[in-house]
């Protein structure tokens, strides 16, 4: 059986290297050359306090116009090249505001640092549920509550 709480922990685990060995922000493209296709693209996150993850955006990205136009994601949390476990985090990305923004954009610069740079924006995943692959034969669907936690 799949522990949610093991889940957080991986997924916390997994942002402190997520710098060296990225997540995987999948949007839907915004673009006419293929509209609504899956557009994947490597990225760091972190890990707000109630188990959001958090990602810092260009506004020049491809991603940033997929997910202002439609906020449907999932972020792609992978344990390292032997794939002993991977999770699927499935929900919506919305830009952090105020108290919010600062509280994201703390939690990733703790962990990537600055990027000194203007037009920078800080992304929170609402997570509604969670694809978790533990290795063969042991995988389960989560609820969002179960992977952010009770605080969510």
């Amino acid at each position: 059986m799949i522990e949610p709480a093991q889940v957080r922990r991986w997924v916390a685990g997994a942002a402190r290297s997520s710098t060296t060995a990225p997540a995987t922000l999948c949007t839907l493209l915004v673009d006419e050359r293929a509209p609504g296709a899956p557009f994947g693209t490597p990225v760091p996150f972190a890990v707000l306090d109630d188990g959001r993850p958090v990602i810092v955006v260009s506004s020049l990205a491809v991603h940033t116009h997929n997910l202002r136009a439609d906020p449907r994601a999932s972020l792609v949390v992978v344990e390292g090249p032997a794939q002993g476990w991977r999770v699927t985090l499935v929900g919506r990305f919305v830009e952090a505001r105020g108290d919010d923004a600062a509280a994201a954009r703390a939690a990733h610069e703790a962990l990537h640092g600055s990027f000194g740079l203007p037009g920078f924006f800080p992304f929170v995943l609402d997570v509604d549920h969670a694809r978790v692959v533990a290795g063969f034969g042991q995988q389960a669907w989560l609820t969002g509550a179960d992977v952010t936690g009770p605080s969510r």
